[in-house]
């Protein structure tokens, strides 16, 4: 459907379906409406959230005590009360209101005092460029908040959450923001200052001017025009901006002493480069992880020493570049520099410098949102869930349109079997970012970890709908799909993957295809499979890709009882893993120990256990490697309460499966059926990648599960557990013990009077 001719009438649309407008307006549109098909179908697709909007008794109340302040700050209104208060911004407050009342959270007063010396950067107007091709303005604005944002003695609101609040309010499609639309800005964000420029020439000398406003006021504290000389570009143009700045502001003397380096050593002096880190960072706040790295990609091919695009790439997709952030850091900011300081002091495994680094950030910075962030994930690491969320609440404190911090609150809220404020969080994510896909991804997580699967298939096509390529949400929903049997519909998606031009995707998704057949033990087909897919992978020269493969073949070898092929195929999976991952000597060995152990060969199992112990403490990692090993040992053995204690020491601080999964046998062959029964039946409802990779015993878990109910005397529960394992076994290609044994105890319960 072709969209609105007039621009103006779309813009009206929100204000008529809240009942906002005029009624010369409202009569005019009502009358385009009749004619204009797109605008039509926009107010019905509206309907609902208006009627919230009208009629919620929550909204309501927000909305009248907005109107009592309003009333009775009436005799001192400011100008841009006076001049322009659309109904539209009236319910970006009320809506923000209600976003931030589930939790309590509440604007911090003491923050308030912090940043009470803070500024609004508008984007730049630039005159010389209509079409805003080259986005000057919005470079130039950046540059200055990023140049500014440096100071002690003031805080700089982020071209992030003017994005944000200029979303939230309807205007993110216009190019350049009127001055009613700043003032709303400034208000949302409690600047005390704005400041909005315009570039009025490029050639042959750079002409800019600013107005500085008093928020509160409106008066206009400064008007500057800035010339600058033949050789100036806009980096240079920033650096005079900024000094200006400075100088008409109501800032402490020692604020015009700070050292002030040229813009352009710490960020970087091409402004190609500098468009796509921009680009690159918005990206990546809508969770485009792969257009976020090319874009980063594009910045240092433009300037190979951009130092915060090696280290985003070092964040979002190889270690390999943090060294390169790290050796061009002196080209950063200070407030940057603590970032790429604590990634680098993570990766070295020092986690406690790592935190250090983010805290030190926030004692120089206290408005440093992102740092609040970093620290509630190093928080849900170590499992300290309350501190985590308390920081995170601190970062919507700051910023209550920080958009990704309310998606990893529901993360964290369903980490501690918090559904209702898990639901309640991701939902004012989508509120906050209705039209990308990451919330509705986010939200299928979230019902998929509940068992709510068909809800979390409903979010993930939501998600596609936004975005068909936003590969995250199809792979998501291809393993709903082989949770729900539903085998044909999984390969439909695994295939689309396939054929992307992405080699990480393609290896995944050839991975996915071959643990269809483990699913349904056919066997001899998913090795056929995993060969060819590990051809695949070797031509492209991705090793981890290739070793999870080789692993698969181990395990279904394993099955089968060859274990001297299992053991080949493992050894070739820890080879190729080490190449992928040069820097880990520790993968897969545990599982090999297993292999040993299950083969029979005790005493070589325990000389590597012993190994890879001495390895651990040596390179200062967790022993948690080494007591999966012994437990598989001593399972193997026929000892198991040693099994127990060694897998229990584990499984407090890890969600993997294999290690919840031994620990249920282990209870099992203790004779411990209670321990065992609540271990299955907390790992059946656990709809995790993890459980699925490991496709043997994710079948076979329902197996031992109708034992342990059966040996319980919970007949019933019994007959639906082997009733599902044999579903999936049903048509297996190999004579599995388990399969015949299943079905004998079937019949026999089937039959019991």
């Amino acid at each position: 459907m072709d969209g609105c001719r007039d621009k103006r009438f779309e813009n009206l649309l929100h204000a008529y379906e809240l009942g906002l407008l005029s009624e010369p307006d409202r009569e005019e549109l009502e009358l385009h409406l009749m004619e204009c098909e797109s605008c039509l179908a926009r107010t019905r697709s509206f309907l609902e959230p208006a009627r919230l909007l009208r009629y919620d008794p929550d909204l309501q109340e927000a909305a009248c005590a907005l109107d009592s302040e309003e009333s009775d700050q009436s005799a001192t209104v400011s100008w841009w009360k006076r001049s322009f208060a659309p109904a539209f911004v009236v319910v970006a407050v009320v809506l923000l209101a209600l976003i931030l009342k589930p939790w309590h959270i509440q604007i911090d007063p003491n923050l308030e005092a912090v940043a009470g010396n803070r500024l609004a950067i508008m984007y730049f107007d630039d005159l010389t460029d209509p079409e805003n091709t080259h986005r000057r303005g919005e470079i130039a604005a950046n540059l200055l908040i990023t140049d500014l944002s440096d100071s002690r003695y003031m805080q700089v609101t982020s071209s992030q959450r003017i994005h944000d609040i200029l979303r939230l309010i309807g205007r993110d499609s216009i190019k350049t923001v009127d001055e009613n639309t700043a003032t709303q800005v400034a208000q949302q964000t409690n600047a005390k200052w704005m400041l909005m420029g315009c570039i009025l020439q490029i050639e042959p000398i750079f002409v800019i001017t600013t107005q500085l406003v008093d928020v509160a006021s409106g008066d206009v504290l400064a008007s500057r025009r800035f010339s600058g000389e033949k050789t100036d570009d806009i980096f240079a143009m920033v650096d005079r901006l900024t000094k200006g700045i400075k100088g008409d502001l109501s800032l402490p003397q020692e604020a015009q002493q700070e050292p002030d380096r040229r813009v352009a050593e710490v960020t970087t002096n091409s402004p190609t480069a500098y468009l796509y880190y921009i680009e690159g960072l918005d990206l990546h706040s809508k969770y485009y992880i792969a257009e976020a790295r090319q874009s980063f990609h594009k910045a240092i091919e433009y300037d190979s020493t951009f130092a915060m695009a090696y280290y985003h790439l070092a964040r979002m997709e190889d270690r390999i570049y943090l060294g390169q952030a790290v050796e061009y850091a002196g080209k950063v900011t200070r407030r940057e520099r603590y970032y790429i300081n604590s990634l680098s002091a993570s990766v070295a495994g020092d986690r406690d410098e790592a935190i250090s680094q983010l805290e030190e950030a926030l004692k120089e910075f206290p408005e440093e949102k992102t740092a609040h962030f970093q620290l509630a994930q190093y928080k849900i690491i170590r499992r300290n869930y309350d501190e985590a969320i308390g920081h995170l609440k601190r970062a919507i404190e700051i910023d209550p349109l920080y958009k990704t911090a309310y998606n990893k609150l529901a993360y964290f809220y369903s980490y501690i079997g918090d559904l209702e404020n898990a639901i309640l969080a991701v939902d004012k994510y989508v509120t906050l970012a209705p039209e990308e896909p990451n919330p509705y991804d986010s939200r299928g997580d979230i019902y998929s970890a509940f068992g709510r699967l068909d809800k979390g298939i409903d979010s993930y096509k939501q998600a596609l709908s936004i975005k068909p390529d936003f590969w995250s949400s199809l792979q998501k929903l291809g393993n709903l799909f082989l949770y729900k049997r539903e085998f044909d519909k999984a390969d439909s998606c695994f295939r689309v993957l396939a054929e992307t031009d992405n080699p990480y995707l393609q290896a995944n998704a050839r991975y996915n295809l071959g643990i269809q057949p483990v699913h349904r033990a056919e066997f001899n087909k998913a090795l056929d499979l995993f060969d060819q897919y590990i051809a695949d992978d070797s031509m492209a020269n991705n090793f981890v890709s290739q070793s999870v493969k080789h692993f698969q073949r181990a395990r279904i070898y394993v099955e089968l009882e060859a274990f001297d092929k299992a053991l080949s195929e493992t050894e070739l999976c820890i080879d190729k893993f080490r190449k992928g991952r040069p820097s880990d000597s520790i993968g897969y060995r545990n599982y090999y120990i297993q292999i040993l152990a299950e083969a029979g060969r005790f005493e070589q199992a325990r000389q590597l256990a012993d190994e890879l112990k001495s390895e651990l403490k040596q390179i200062g990692r967790s022993l948690d490697p080494y007591w999966y090993a012994t437990g598989a040992i001593a399972f193997a053995e026929g000892r198991p309460e040693e099994a127990v204690n060694a897998f229990e020491k584990i499984t407090v601080e890890t969600i993997e499966f294999p290690v919840h999964f031994m620990l249920g046998r282990a209870y099992q062959q203790a004779g411990r059926l209670s321990d065992a029964v609540v271990k299955y039946e907390e790992q059946v409802t656990v709809y995790s990648l993890w459980r699925l990779c490991w496709g043997i015993w994710f079948v076979k878990m329902h197996y031992y599960m109708g034992l342990a109910y059966e040996d319980s005397r919970w007949n019933d529960k019994a007959i639906e557990q082997y009733t599902i394992f044999l579903s999936y076994w049903e048509n297996a290609d190999s004579n599995l013990p388990e399969i015949e044994d299943a079905r004998k105890r079937l019949a026999r319960l089937q039959n019991m009077p």
